[in-house]
């Protein structure tokens, strides 16, 4: 009895292929499937000796100014940079620490137990910028716990820059992800299952075809033929019927929330056109962020909840603010 032997359709040759390529050539794993790109975070855990269940890493996509084309990469999150610090035994001295006019400037040193030595830099702006009614931009210095947060983040940059330097990571770090995406150059990415799922039936129905001439002849006398068919066109149909996740709104907010109260959608929707007509940036996205890092004193748990599941008394204490400042 002679083995039959099962083809790869063409297509999903070239598939795979261009999938490959895209990561080889330009670092893109938005073309990766889920399966393939679960295969290589596992392998890049695996050779750097990392917990893959702490999340070391998570995805950005980034958008060309020029061409509009977009590619997901991966980023180093603060758990990647700490245990790396604790694998490879790296100390971190600061040598440096100073504002140069409206940017705090952070300098450090790390060293390991081979005497290997590398310095790196952390800087962040110490002024906010928003636009008036009127189209002029204003600089604001920041609140004392605005300040302090910043010069925080100035030495944890440093720190984690340095720490993938000396791991010999070309890799971005969380903060400067968090910098691209408050420049709208880049927005978080999840790779989306929904596709591969369309041909995961596709999938199961081919080992059901390498059966010997016999045992199918055997399985047609057995079974009527319709029955698998109308086994499989759910299972294809699931993945159409399923929602698609919700997308953002346009100025970065979650929109999930359906039983919003009229007073609190009023006052959320007089937010909104404050935040997208008097505050900076290229993107919408990046005007979100912008206002996010307005309100924070006012709100810090804005970025994470959203207007909309906001207390409607934070939603006054915004407005009110935004009056004083003449753009609401």
């Amino acid at each position: 009895m002679q083995a039959q032997q099962t083809n790869v359709p063409a297509t999903e040759e070239t598939g795979v292929t261009e999938s490959l390529l895209a990561l080889i050539t330009k670092g893109d794993l938005g073309k990766l499937t889920p399966s393939q790109l679960l295969d290589y975070y596992a392998a890049v855990c695996k050779s750097l000796r990392l917990n893959p269940l702490t999340r070391p890493f998570e995805f950005l996509q980034l958008t060309d100014r020029r061409s509009k084309q977009t590619r997901t990469v991966m980023y180093a999150t603060r758990t990647c940079t700490d245990q790396l610090r604790k694998l490879h035994e790296i100390s971190i001295e600061v040598i440096e620490a100073k504002a140069d006019g409206d940017i705090y400037i952070v300098r450090v040193r790390g060293r390991t137990p081979e005497g290997r030595i590398d310095e790196n830099i952390g800087a962040v702006p110490l002024v906010f910028s928003y636009t008036d009614q009127a189209g002029n931009v204003h600089s604001r210095s920041l609140s004392p716990s605005e300040r302090a947060n910043a010069i925080m983040t100035a030495y944890t940059k440093a720190a984690r820059r340095l720490t993938l330097s000396m791991c010999g990571l070309g890799i971005m770090s969380e903060d400067e992800a968090q910098s691209l995406v408050h420049d709208g150059l880049a927005q978080p990415a999840m790779p989306q299952a929904s596709a591969p799922q369309a041909s995961a039936p596709q999938a199961s129905v081919t080992p059901q075809a390498t059966e010997t001439p016999q045992e199918a002849a055997g399985a047609e006398a057995e079974l009527p033929p319709p029955a698998e068919p109308q086994a499989s066109a759910p299972a294809q149909a699931s993945p159409q019927a399923t929602p698609p996740a919700t997308p953002p709104h346009s100025n970065g907010q979650s929109t999930r929330r359906r039983d919003i109260p009229p007073a609190v959608e009023q006052k959320v929707r007089q937010i909104r056109a404050a935040v997208n007509e008097q505050f900076d940036g290229d993107t919408p996205f990046a005007k979100w962020q912008n206002f996010c890092g307005w309100a924070r004193t006012v709100s810090p748990q804005l970025p994470k909840l959203g207007l909309e599941h906001l207390p409607e008394e934070e939603l006054d204490k915004i407005i009110e603010e935004l009056k004083a400042l003449d753009i609401a």
